[in-house]
């Protein structure tokens, strides 16, 4: 009995999350054909805490192409369950919140990685991540068959759009915005007086182009060793050099 006991929602602004954690909800959606023959452009003003938020995530949850398969769930027991419009499910919806946007001192780049995002969600929706690592989103099938650009992007045997992202990807594109910058530039100038000479001597003088066990402990072990031996010959030289300098052969002190 308790747990058909409806909940009252307090700060939530969620349409979704008021659904389906059985909350209380007072349904405005008999307005919805009315607004349906409204000019295209509207402009809410009521005052703050009057649920305009929720309001706005009801309109985007009833139209909302890519929720178009859970209305029944979402919808039943309310008003428009029972008489949906034509345009139910019928549009791509582009849903900016900007109260999530926050950081005085990056605000600039929280700003452009949030509208990143709700971009990519408005154009794609997630399929799945393969075992390689990469995540496929899909274009929604609906829109790619009226697309005039159809023949361009996609063959005549598929139905819709699909891209592949590793999910490392994020950060090969830091990596080469870094790259980019003043600091980044001065780093990998000095790459070749330093890793790449180190790196280069490993393969060619000590065997580490391939690795000679299995397992990722016995790899690190081997490039370990490796890097003691270049260690130990950069001191021996060292030494060497240093013993030439105050003539003192030390292979003839040796016998």
């Amino acid at each position: 009995m308790e747990e058909n006991v409806k909940r009252i929602p307090y700060g939530v602004s969620n349409f979704v999350e008021v659904v389906e954690q059985n909350q209380y909800y007072v349904d405005k959606t008999m307005y919805l054909p009315l607004l349906e023959q409204q000019p295209n452009s509207l402009f809410f003003i009521r005052p703050r805490r009057f649920g305009k938020s929720i309001f706005l995530s009801m309109l985007r949850a009833y139209y909302d192409i890519a929720q178009k398969e859970k209305f029944r769930k979402r919808f039943e027991g309310l008003w428009i369950g029972g008489q949906p419009t034509p345009l139910q499910g019928k549009f791509q919806i582009l849903y900016l919140d900007f109260s999530r946007v926050g950081g005085i001192g990056a605000l600039d780049r929280n700003f452009d990685d949030y509208c990143s995002g709700a971009l990519n969600n408005f154009a794609l929706i997630y399929k799945t991540t393969t075992r390689e690592g990469y995540k496929e989103y899909r274009c929604f099938e609906e829109i790619c068959t009226n697309c005039p650009l159809r023949d361009k992007c996609i063959s005549e045997k598929s139905k819709y759009k699909i891209v592949r992202r590793h999910v490392w990807e994020d950060h090969k594109d830091d990596n080469k915005n870094f790259l980019k910058s003043e600091k980044g530039k001065g780093i990998y100038k000095r790459r070749k007086e330093t890793v790449e000479r180190s790196f280069a001597d490993s393969k060619n003088l000590h065997g580490l182009r391939y690795a000679r066990m299995r397992g990722n402990e016995n790899v690190r072990e081997q490039c370990l060793l490796t890097a003691a031996v270049q260690n130990m010959k950069k001191i021996a030289t060292k030494l060497f050099s240093r013993f030439k300098e105050i003539n003192i052969d030390f292979f003839k002190s040796r016998k």
